[in-house]
């Protein structure tokens, strides 16, 4: 049976989406394939336990079948490092990992083994990333973003660190790489990782649609309630436009998948949003969708043309200026029900990952 550690160097390189993507490709060679989340953090609240989030996500889009428990055993909070200072308990943890590392791999053929950020990530608890590795018997493969430079050092010092534990390293995919920089990366990069022991295995070109949120991320990070445009909740959002103005002076700034934000009492706004998304093909405006702000709900007669049009439109008790900071700064996440975006990423890394070479280091 292959065992393969996936890590990122820094929170933001794409772990989650590279490992969901590798998993689909390679599940179409093999079906017999296992996933485990070692370390995760207390996300989703089940009646008895907590679990990550990446745990649910991989089960639920590939039907795992498997105990949801022994695909994430250890979950950590703010609370765990006193716990995690007393060395029976790093045992019992290592032991709780290590057999449900045994469940969730028998029968399979090759097993994900998702870890954190960094191969040093959760040395302080004694428990690192490249530890686990060893501890699992599993090959390292590390994931970076970016280019030239900064992302080959953060490479070279995670190499190293698993090495430290005697984890053979099989090679670097980077991801969310400008286009310009490809073709040098390619070459360069390649033979940077020559001289580390390890080998290029793949380029992935940045793809700003990955990093948009959909209306659905937005509604969940608001908490939001939806009063019209369900059926298109994934809808991307390129832009944000806070519509504090008048509606005359607001519509200057309508784009294509834009998200407007603007009070739910605004209805000249909502109404010049409306028109806008009625006009002839060539002249239209195509909303991502409106967040209507302060708990407000429009009119009957609003709402009833916002569901017509099939405009989304969200209701939310926070203030346009928390809703805008909010979704700004918000890094989205892959949801099990958004299947262009899976399909997105399984594309990518099919074209630009390769795979074969991976299996068969593996």
């Amino acid at each position: 049976m292959k065992r393969l550690f996936i890590s990122s160097t820094k929170q933001g390189d794409g772990n989650t989406m590279i490992t969901l993507g590798l998993m689909k490709v390679i599940s179409e060679r093999t079906g017999k394939i296992g996933f485990i989340k070692p370390l995760g953090l207390r996300e989703l609240l089940l009646p008895d336990y907590a679990i990550d989030y990446d745990a649910s996500l991989m089960e639920r889009i590939f039907s795992l079948h498997a105990n949801i428990r022994d695909m994430n055993p250890v979950t950590l909070d703010k609370d765990s490092l006193e716990e995690l200072a007393d060395p029976k308990k790093r045992k019992e943890f290592l032991k709780e990992i290590a057999e449900s590392f045994s469940r969730v791999s028998e029968g399979r053929d090759i097993v994900f083994i998702m870890g954190n950020t960094g191969a040093s990530c959760g040395c302080v608890y004694g428990l690192s990333n490249a530890s686990i590795a060893k501890e699992l018997d599993a090959k390292a493969l590390i994931l970076t973003s970016g280019g030239i430079g900064h992302p080959l050092d953060e490479a070279a010092l995670n190499i190293n660190y698993y090495r430290s534990e005697k984890v053979e390293v099989l090679g670097v995919i980077f991801n969310k790489v400008y286009p310009r920089e490809v073709d040098k990366l390619r070459s360069f990069g390649a033979k940077f990782l020559k001289g580390q022991g390890a080998e290029l295995l793949g380029v992935i070109p940045y793809n700003k649609l990955l990093g948009a949120p959909t209306v659905r991320d937005v509604a969940e990070q608001i908490e939001g309630k939806f009063v019209s445009g369900e059926q298109h909740v994934d809808n991307r959002v390129s832009r944000i436009l806070v519509g504090a103005m008048g509606a005359g002076q607001a519509a200057g700034f309508f784009e294509n998948n834009c998200l407007l934000i603007t009070g739910g009492d605004r209805t000249d706004m909502i109404l010049a949003a409306l028109v806008y998304s009625n006009l002839p093909e060539g002249q239209r405006i195509k909303f991502a969708g409106l967040v209507l702000t302060c708990g407000v709900k429009p009119p009957a007669e609003i709402v009833s043309l916002l569901r017509k049009a099939g405009l989304p439109a969200i209701v939310t008790d926070k203030d346009s200026y928390t809703v805008g900071s909010r979704v700004s700064q918000m890094q989205t996440r892959i949801s099990p029900a958004n299947k262009h975006k899976i399909d997105i990423i399984s594309d990518m890394v099919r074209r630009h990952v390769e795979v074969d070479k991976l299996c068969e280091l593996i």
